[in-house]
């Protein structure tokens, strides 16, 4: 019930105090479709947040396999990089010594400034990989990530009608789906309980 008290301000119509108690009657079933539709958005928004947390977890994964073929790539450049300037170091020897043309020297030189321009591609693009995951960790982006676990495919055989049926299942949009089309119908009851 709804209990009101209300101290006059003035005198003039005698007591200026007010004391309302009231309880409202809720006949044809709307208190129970009131306490339905409560309930039924209260699962939309449980299944919303399990989607968001479902988001998340999966953005997360992403951007940390990002930043581990982003470091593997990173250690390929560097290592094209070292073999191109080995090759340039040998053929300038050779060139020095008289046994290759001059214009190999201009070919492997072109390698090692393309190695270079690899090696910086890579480097920016783990930066940008780590800034991605150390955000989605809720960390400053410069914030330094360890050694990561090395890619490794997996080889396990699954059972493909297993699988979609546990995803269908486990699906969070498929349950907030289900708690609206019960709002609806506990409100088109609620809205027959008070007419």
């Amino acid at each position: 019930p709804n209990f009101v008290f209300t101290p006059g301000l003035t005198s003039v119509s005698g007591s200026g105090d007010e004391l309302i108690l009231s309880q409202p009657l809720e006949l044809n079933g709307t208190r129970s479709a009131r306490a339905g539709l409560a309930g039924a958005q209260l699962r939309i928004t449980q299944a919303e947040a399990v989607v968001e947390l479902r988001n998340l977890v999966f953005n997360t994964q992403t951007a940390y396999y990002q930043l581990v073929q982003a470091r593997e790539l990173q250690s390929l450049a560097r290592a094209a990089l070292q073999t191109a300037e080995d090759f340039d170091r040998t053929t300038r020897r050779l060139v020095d010594a008289g046994k290759r043309p001059g214009i190999e020297l201009a070919q492997t030189g072109i390698e090692v400034a393309r190695a270079q321009q690899q090696v910086t591609l890579a480097d920016s693009l783990a930066a940008v990989a780590s800034a991605a995951l150390n955000t989605l960790l809720a960390r400053a982006t410069d914030s330094h990530i360890g050694d990561l676990s090395p890619l490794s495919p997996s080889m396990d055989t699954v059972d493909e009608t297993t699988l979609v049926q546990q995803a269908l299942t486990a699906r969070a949009e498929i349950a907030s789906a289900q708690a609206t089309r019960e709002t609806f119908q506990q409100e088109a009851r609620l809205t027959r309980a008070e007419g």
